[in-house]
Parts: structure tokens; sequence; C-alpha cells
């Protein structure tokens, strides 16, 4: 599992959510990584400031904030919750899972965020059937898994290639989407990045 968090955290080192992470801190060591995106809603949990939170993930932002920020993250499988309103990235990965400070609580959460979305419809439409608390889980330990290497690398396995595509794609029609913004398409964001680039 440690592999795995290592993984995130560096698939996440670096990227354009790093910017605005760096004046986040670990409620728990101040010097430590608080790792990821939804690394504000871990930190809020850990820190006692709310009871929870939700996260946002593609590739690890609710599983390695709650693992390093001590608290419980939950990723659902995507189409389990609505994605209504959130920022894209890739509509094969993005879902939107509790962040809390029990696997209890967690579970709840998630047991109330879990249904159909009309705004999310396509993902969502069989979610409605499906809840954490009345169907329960199974832990399953010491998996193996054939090719787990080139699986969990961000390169080998194609993931990066893929998110690129489907980043763009998905942002354009987001952006479309929006009822009041200027800002209509990924090259309107660029076009103003540059224009105001000492901002």
């Amino acid at each position: 599992m440690d592999g795995v968090l290592e993984e995130d955290k560096e698939r996440n080192k670096n990227s354009l959510i790093d910017v605005f992470c760096n004046d986040l801190q670990n409620p728990y060591v101040l010097s430590a990584d608080p790792c990821g995106s939804s690394s504000g809603s871990a930190i809020a949990v850990a820190a006692n400031l709310v009871a929870v939170s939700l996260g946002t993930e593609t590739g690890g932002s609710i599983i390695c904030p709650a693992s390093f920020n001590a608290v419980v993250g939950i990723k659902p499988t995507v189409g389990l919750t609505s994605r209504a309103g959130v920022i894209p990235i890739s509509p094969r990965q993005d879902t939107i899972g509790p962040i809390c400070r029990t696997v209890s609580d967690a579970v709840h959460v998630l047991d109330a965020i879990v249904g159909f979305d009309l705004n999310d419809a396509e993902a969502t439409g069989e979610a409605s059937s499906a809840s954490p608390m009345a169907k329960g889980a199974v832990l399953v330990d010491s998996l193996e898994i054939a090719n787990i290497d080139v699986i969990m690398n961000f390169n080998l396995s194609g993931e990066a290639t893929a998110l690129l595509a489907e980043f763009k794609l998905s942002l354009n029609a987001y952006l479309k989407e929006l009822v009041d913004s200027p800002v209509r398409s990924l090259a309107d964001i660029i076009a103003f990045n540059q224009k105001f680039s000492d901002l």
C-alpha cells in the first residue's frame, strides 16, 4: 500500500494543483507534506475544523491526503456519486468521495451522497440502486494482480496520454456549459494567462 501512496504522491508532484497546495500544512506535523489536491479537505477534518468533508479524485487526490493526514478517505467507483459542477479531468476516473475521522462516518457520508443525478445521468444511471450501507463490502487481503507494476505506472499504463486527451475535451465541454463566464474554452484560459501573466 505504501508503494501505491508514493506513486500517487509522485503523480501529483509538480502538477498545477501542487502550486495551490504549497501553503497547506499537515496539522500533526507542520513540516510534513499534506499530499494532493484534496489536502484542504483532509486537513480540515484532521484539525477538527469540520466533522466531514468531500474530496475529488482522479488519481490519488482523496486517498493520498487522507493517508498523509491520518483520516479516512473513500474513493467511490466512478458513477456512484455525482460529479456535476466539478471541474473535470477525466470522465473515466473523476469521482467524489468522503473524507472523515472514522470509517463509520465515511460510510455514512458516502451512503448519503450516492444516487442518481440528472446532471450526471450518464455516470450515475445505476447509482440509485447502490447503497454501501445495504450492500456491505468485502475486504480482500493479499490480492495479487498480474502486471501490477505496469498498471500502476502512470506513463507505461497509458494513463498519462489518456488524461491529457480527456482533460482538454472534458474541460472544454464543462466551460462551454457555464452560464455566466467570459471563459468558454481552454484556449480562453491560456489566452487570459498569457495576457495577464503578471497576476
